[in-house]
C-alpha cells in the first residue's frame, strides 16, 4: 500500500492507495481565511491524516508517500507555484518528521497524467496528453509511452497577445481564459459572488439560468478547445485526457467541448480521441503513488 497526497490551489487531499484502488480518502477545501495561513493549515491536516491512516495500517505496510504539488518541486520544496500562496513549504519534511516512510514530490499535472497513463484514459495510446483544468491547468505529455518531463506548463502558454494579466506575471496565459477558476469567477460575477462551486452547479440545473449564462460558457469552451487542440497538434496525440475539477461540470460542459473540438479537428484532419479522466479529480493522489516507479 502507498499514500498519495494532492495539494492544489484550493484544496488538499490524501488517500491510502493499493494499485488503482483508493482504500481511504479525505480532503480539505481551503477557506478564504485559511489562504493567508496555508503552511500551518496544510501541516496540521497532514499530521492529523497520517495519524488516522497509521491507526488503521502499520507503518511497515506503507511502501512510500507520493506528493503531488503545483509548480516545479525541488528537493521537496514547492517553487514557481503562482496559484498557491505558500512560503518555504516542504511536504516531504512534514512526512519525515512524522514517520520513517520515504516521501517523494512531483508536479501535480504529471502525477495525474501518470495515473491516467498507467491505469486509466491514456492506457491505449503511445502518444497522449493529460490536461487538468482546476485553479490552474496541469499538464502531462507521453511520447512513445514515456513521460516527457520537459514538456509542461500548458496553463502558461500565451493564447492572447496583450491579454489578461496572469498570476505568473505574464499577459494572455491560457489559464487566464480556460481554468475552472476563471469560469467560476465569471459565473459568480453573473449569479452571485458568494456562491460555492456546489451552489453554482445546482443553479445551472435551471434551464432559465443556463440560458442566461450561455455566452459565458461558450466563450470559455472556445478558449479551452484552442489550447487542447494546440497540445494535440504539437504532441501528435492519439488521446487527450481531460481532468481536474472540470469533471464536476462535465454534464454541462463536456458535450459543448466535444462539439468545439470536433469542429477544429475536422477542419485540420487531426486524428485524436478526447476522453474524460478515469480517476476524475482523484488522479493526483493515485498518480502520486507512482512517482518512484518511473
Amino acid at each position: 500500500m502507498r499514500i498519495g497526497i494532492d495539494l492544489g490551489g484550493s484544496h488538499i487531499s490524501i488517500g491510502l492507495i493499493e494499485k488503482d484502488n483508493i482504500l481511504y480518502k479525505n480532503e480539505h477545501n481551503f477557506s478564504n481565511e485559511e489562504k493567508d495561513n496555508l503552511n500551518n493549515v496544510i501541516e496540521e491536516f497532514l499530521n492529523n491524516e497520517m495519524d488516522s491512516i497509521l491507526a488503521k495500517v502499520a507503518e511497515e505496510e506503507i511502501e512510500m508517500v507520493g506528493i503531488s504539488v503545483p509548480g516545479r518541486p525541488k528537493n521537496g520544496f514547492i517553487e514557481q507555484a503562482s496559484n498557491l500562496k505558500v512560503s518555504n513549504l516542504n511536504l516531504e519534511n512534514i512526512i519525515n518528521k512524522k514517520t520513517r516512510i520515504k516521501a517523494y514530490t512531483k508536479n501535480d499535472g504529471m502525477c495525474a497524467g501518470l495515473a491516467e497513463k498507467t491505469y486509466g484514459s491514456l492506457r491505449e495510446c503511445e502518444n497522449g496528453v493529460f490536461l487538468g483544468f482546476g485553479t490552474g491547468i496541469g499538464t502531462a505529455v507521453f511520447l512513445h509511452n514515456r513521460l516527457e518531463e520537459l514538456i509542461r506548463g500548458a496553463g502558461h502558454m500565451i493564447i492572447e497577445k496583450n491579454g489578461r494579466k496572469c498570476s505568473c506575471g505574464k499577459n494572455g496565459c491560457y489559464e487566464t481564459y480556460a481554468s475552472m477558476k476563471v469560469l467560476k469567477t465569471a459565473l459568480r460575477n453573473k449569479l452571485g459572488e458568494n456562491l460555492s462551486s456546489r451552489e453554482i452547479l445546482k443553479l445551472l440545473d435551471d434551464e432559465k439560468i443556463l440560458k442566461e449564462v450561455e455566452p459565458i460558457l461558450q466563450e470559455f469552451i472556445e478558449y479551452m478547445a484552442i489550447g487542447i487542440a494546440n497540445f494535440a497538434r504539437i504532441c501528435s496525440a492519439e488521446i487527450v485526457s481531460i481532468g481536474g475539477s472540470f469533471v464536476y461540470y462535465k454534464d454541462i460542459l463536456w458535450e459543448r467541448l466535444q462539439n468545439e473540438l470536433n469542429e477544429i479537428i475536422s477542419k485540420e484532419g487531426l486524428k485524436v480521441k478526447f476522453n474524460i479522466a478515469t480517476f476524475s479529480n482523484d488522479a493526483g493522489i493515485v498518480g502520486a503513488t507512482l512517482i518512484n516507479s518511473l
